[in-house]
This record gives C-alpha cells, structure tokens and sequence, in this order.
C-alpha cells in the first residue's frame, strides 16, 4: 500500500488511480498509521482540487481532519499485539480522543474498520462505532451515525 501523497495518484474525477514512483515499495512501513492518514489527507486535497503535496496542511486548515487522525493511531495502537507496548500508547491516545470528540462532536470507534481515502465534510455530530467496516474513498457528513442498532441491530457494512 503506497500513499499517493508520497507516490503519486492520477485522479479521473471518479475513482483514483494509484501507481509508484522509482523501484522503491513503501511495504516495510504498511503498518503504520501514517500510509492510511496520507491518503485520507490525500482524499481532502483532491476535493477540494488541491495539488497532492498540499495534503500536509489538511490538518492546520480542516479540523474535520483531525478525528481521522485521532482514530487512525488509535486503531493502530489497540492492534498492537505485546501488552507493554499498546497500553502506555493508548493511555496517551485515550486523552486526545476525548478532546477532539469535545471539540469536533466527532467520534469514531479505534475499533471500527475504515479504508484509506476517509473524508468527513464538516464537523458536528458523527458517530461510528466499533463494528462498522467502511470502505475506501467514503466521505461522511455531519449528522450521521453508522451503527448503534442495539442487541441484534447488525454491524454495518459500506463499500
């Protein structure tokens, strides 16, 4: 999985077409939160017909932005599999996710499945909870819960 803001992306104003630049593959790094986060920063710029490389200044400029982060790290910090490693880093993460629900009225679930390519258009309530699988390039407005059915309401699937 390569991030288009690091490789490169070639848009067709309906899907994104993803190729590598050079012989170099981005692979030892897949797991890490930042390839995903580069595509959902990637997903803002081509919205709004910005150059790739101006998907550095989405979070200064757009703070629907700054869930995704907050869910993204959160996500990769719960699936960290040695116990001595996953709990500092989510009681770091746990105080962070707190302000920017506050801040945002956004909360998404660490433990929700959600594809590259996650645009939320504005802030102001928006729920996704833990079971939920989104796939790529969704792009959520606000006043939008997905999921919280209850006992027996199912799990939401999108994409």
């Amino acid at each position: 999985m390569t991030g288009s803001c690091w490789a490169g992306a070639a848009h067709d104003g309906i899907s994104k077409t993803m190729w590598i630049v050079g012989p170099y593959r981005l692979h030892f790094i897949e797991g890490v939160p930042g390839m995903k986060l580069l595509e959902d920063f990637d997903a803002y710029a081509f919205r709004k017909g910005w150059p790739r490389w101006a998907c550095f200044v989405v979070p200064m400029v757009y703070p629907s932005s700054w869930p995704i982060i907050v869910y993204r790290f959160g996500s990769w910090a719960v699936n960290i599999k040695h116990k001595w490693m996953r709990v500092p880093l989510l009681a770091l993460w746990f105080p962070f996710k707190r302000l920017v629900e506050i801040l945002t009225s956004i909360d998404i679930s660490e433990r929700a499945t959600i594809g590259e390519g996650l645009y939320i258009a504005h802030i102001g309530n928006i729920v996704i909870v833990h079971d939920a699988i989104i796939g790529l390039n969704a792009s959520v407005h606000q006043g939008v819960t997905i999921g919280g059915g209850g006992a027996g309401g199912g799990i939401p699937d999108f994409g």
